[in-house]
């Protein structure tokens, strides 16, 4: 498999650092290019709107500070998995996973996304939902899933 350009989403699990050596692989040969994308989540209590304008810089200072910790550490693990002569570039980006990943791949057409999966089944897959299965049904570039 040939792809110039590889999105992988990463939550920093062992499924995405698997996604990360994959998509390592499939680029490697002929020096093309990954982004490796994390999105996160700050949680924003209910707040009433005549308290906002004061709560509101906090949370904004809050979400800037997880932003920056996010992409530490992601920069963490794009120096551990991939050789500096790769440049990967790196983002990170706040709100839903799925939705976020859908907004890059649209964004920034990659020939192909490469994702880690838990492998969920049941209960909890019925419960939680899985990114990767909704990324697969509206990607409009392949997508492969590795666990």
């Amino acid at each position: 498999m040939k792809a110039d350009h590889v999105l992988v989403p990463v939550d920093f699990s062992e499924p995405s650092r698997s996604a990360i050596r994959a998509a390592r692989e499939i680029v490697a040969d002929h020096g093309g290019r990954i982004t490796l994308l994390h999105i996160g989540h700050v949680p924003y209590p209910q707040i009433d709107p005549t308290v906002y304008n004061v709560a509101g810089g906090v949370l904004l200072d809050i979400s800037h500070r997880v932003a920056a910790a996010q992409m530490a550490r992601l920069e963490e693990w794009a120096e551990a998995e991939l050789p500096e002569v790769m440049e990967p570039t790196l983002l990170v980006r706040e709100g839903p996973p799925w939705a976020e990943i859908l907004a890059q791949i649209e964004a920034d057409s990659p020939d192909l996304v490469v994702m880690g999966t838990h492998g969920r089944t049941g209960f909890s897959h019925a419960f939680l939902g899985s990114v990767t299965e909704r990324v697969l049904q509206r990607s409009p570039v392949p997508v492969l899933v590795v666990k």
